[in-house]
């Protein structure tokens, strides 16, 4: 979903650039679970097909705005509008017009967090109960 900008060399790297920037807010596309989505909720964001092998979780936050359509109309309603379109991202190739706000607390972006997991199917899922236990005992112990 990323393309290249300048002054990065690769996709990955734009990535990197919006997980990572200052404000700590990141927008998600949100093809799936919806209407299961609270604010306070864990988000994990998961790397794969990583040409060095560190796929695995690089970024973990919480849930700030529920899933709400990206629109000229609705523009105004998110909290960070200027997080929406960053440098590198095309909406127009987005699994979703839905957005989630996520307040990212921790990178891990060299040393993502994999305790065994799978990668999620269609850009999302949903997680038990174990999982969650895991990845959070596995961030808890860095």
């Amino acid at each position: 979903m990323w393309q290249v900008v300048p002054p990065f060399a690769d996709s990955r790297e734009v990535l990197k650039a919006y997980l990572v920037d200052a404000s700590g807010y990141v927008y998600w596309s949100t093809p799936r679970h919806q209407e299961e989505i609270r604010a306070g909720d864990a988000a994990y964001i998961f790397r794969t097909a990583d040409e060095h092998g560190k796929d695995g979780i690089i970024a973990c936050g919480l849930v700030e705005e529920t899933p709400r359509n990206l629109t000229g109309a609705t523009l105004e309603l998110f909290a960070f509008p200027d997080r929406l379109a960053p440098a590198g991202w095309d909406e127009q190739i987005a699994p979703s017009s839905r957005k989630t706000g996520i307040r990212i607390v921790k990178t891990f972006w060299d040393d993502p967090v994999n305790p065994g997991l799978r990668p999620a199917y269609g850009a999302m899922s949903r997680l038990s109960e174990d999982e969650h236990r895991a990845i959070e005992g596995e961030i808890a112990r860095r």
